[in-house]
């Protein structure tokens, strides 16, 4: 498994190296995701741009973005590389998502239990400071710290 601390260096290392080429090439860096796939390494980059990511976008930034990582080898085992639309169900990353996103229905994962919940599903209020404000269909608002925050997703009913 991925130790959390040495995966959160890979993820800066990797987004300082990605975000000139990417948004050379006018495309949005959403969010980058360094994970275990069978027992090996597996970097999953999120593109966006307005108007939506074509296949063509994808294969652009991998190829850069391939070369780059061979040349700079931030992960030194071999592993595979994706680029990838965020898709319906994009993910939520940093604070500007949170506040691009208000008045979307979110689903949130966090790292302990929050009101006995780890879970939620909501309507993206606001990000106050350093807070993500929901409110359940039931009408109850939950305050959910950033640095509690496992997976952030948005959600469609």
């Amino acid at each position: 498994m991925v130790k959390e601390e040495g995966k959160r260096n890979i993820l800066k290392v990797i987004e300082e190296l990605a975000l000139p080429v990417i948004n050379e090439m006018d495309i949005e860096l959403v969010g980058i995701e360094y994970k275990m796939d069978r027992g090996k390494p597996h970097l999953v980059v999120f593109i966006d741009r307005p108007g939506g990511v074509r296949l063509e976008d994808c294969e652009r930034v991998n190829k850069a973005l391939g070369q780059l990582l061979d040349r700079e080898d931030p992960i030194t085992s071999s592993y595979t590389l994706e680029v990838s639309s965020p898709g319906i169900e994009r993910p939520l990353y940093k604070k500007d998502d949170y506040l691009r996103f208000r008045g979307s229905y979110v689903k949130l994962k966090t790292y302990a239990k929050i009101n006995d919940c780890k879970n939620f599903l909501g309507l993206l209020l606001d990000l106050e400071g350093e807070s993500v404000v929901i409110e359940t269909d039931g009408g109850e608002q939950f305050r959910i710290p950033l640095h509690e925050i496992a997976k952030a997703n948005l959600f469609y009913k």
